[in-house]
Order: C-alpha cells, then sequence, then structure tokens
C-alpha cells in the first residue's frame, strides 16, 4: 500500500494508529510526498517504508511540521492555490548547491516563508519575499535556476514512490482517482 496525500481540514487524514494494524498483518506499506511521508517518518520503527527527498527530511528531524507539505486546492478541480514549504525548501537547497544563493539568504527566505500561514505561500508571494533578501542580480539569476513554474518535490517523490511500488513486482498499480495536483 503507497501513502501520497492526504486532507487536513476536510476530513481526517489517516492516522499511524490505522497504519499499524496493516503493518502487523504483513501488508507491505510505504509512504512519500506529503502526508504519505509524514506518516512514513512516525511509523518507519515499525515498518514503513519511506520514499523521497521529503521523508528524508522528516525522518533526519529537519522538518517537522504539517504546514511544510500542507496545501489549499480548489474542490471542483483539485488544482492547488498556494505552494508547499517544503518544494521551496528543497528548491533553494538546490539552488544553495549550485551557488545561486548562499546558506544565509536561503535561511532568511524560508524563515520568512514559515511565518506566513500556508495558503499564503504563492509562488507570486515567495518572489516578493526573495526580492526583499535577495539583490536584483541574485534574483534573476534564482528565477532563471527555477524557471517559469514552482519546483515540485512533492510530484517527484510521488512518482518515485509509485515506481517503488513498481519495482517490488506484485502486480499492477492502481488507485482510486487521483487528482492531478497534491
Amino acid at each position: 500500500m503507497g501513502i501520497v496525500d492526504g486532507e487536513f481540514y476536510q476530513s481526517l487524514a489517516v492516522s499511524p494508529k490505522e497504519i499499524l494494524p496493516l503493518l502487523d498483518a504483513g501488508v507491505t506499506v510505504l509512504g512519500a510526498a506529503s502526508m504519505g511521508a509524514l506518516r512514513a517518518a512516525e511509523t518507519w520503527r515499525y515498518g514503513t517504508i519511506g520514499v523521497g527527498r521529503i521523508f528524508r527530511l522528516y525522518r533526519a528531524g529537519s522538518i517537522d511540521g504539517d504546514d511544510e507539505v500542507a496545501v489549499t486546492y480548489c474542490p471542483e478541480t483539485y488544482r492547488t492555490l498556494c505552494e508547499p514549504l517544503v518544494n521551496f525548501r528543497l528548491a533553494l537547497g538546490d539552488a544553495r548547491r549550485a551557488g545561486i544563493v548562499t546558506a544565509a539568504e536561503t535561511s532568511r527566505l524560508i524563515r520568512r516563508l514559515k511565518s506566513l500561514y500556508f495558503p499564503e505561500r504563492t509562488l507570486a508571494r515567495f518572489w516578493k519575499e526573495a526580492g526583499r533578501v535577495l539583490a536584483p542580480e541574485g534574483l534573476r539569476l534564482l528565477r532563471q535556476f527555477f524557471g517559469a513554474e514552482a519546483p515540485d518535490a512533492k510530484a517527484a517523490d510521488a512518482a518515485a514512490l509509485l515506481r517503488e511500488i513498481a519495482s517490488r513486482g506484485s502486480g499492477p498499480v492502481t488507485g482510486a482517482a487521483i487528482p492531478a495536483a497534491s
């Protein structure tokens, strides 16, 4: 079983107490990307297999809040209305390693974004905050590095989870209707 995402406010999210009986019954449970990464980090000791960069951040204790992966979305289209902080966190880490931003700039920008209520973390707001932290040339380089769209570590981790499940050869990967955005 793979867990990727869930809802925080609209309905009850899958809890660790629902995962433990599955593990006890011998079900292989994998988690990645969002709620799946969070729950995998909470239950890895009991056998849940975590997949992806976001799981590794939760597992290491580098992040711990639900707000790191939380988004709001349009219930009719499932289009996200904001961006999860973890996507910006990982992309800024990549940009730092590429020499685009410094560690201090990354830290300041993450602190600014973390202070926002999660529905306010849009790409437009990210660029506004980045403009307050970075010099104009640094901002230009970061825009060039990111490209036209927000980075999407959650989508990359969800794809990695599906590949991991498929590689285990237990049959076709199926599931309920899954919205394009997490």
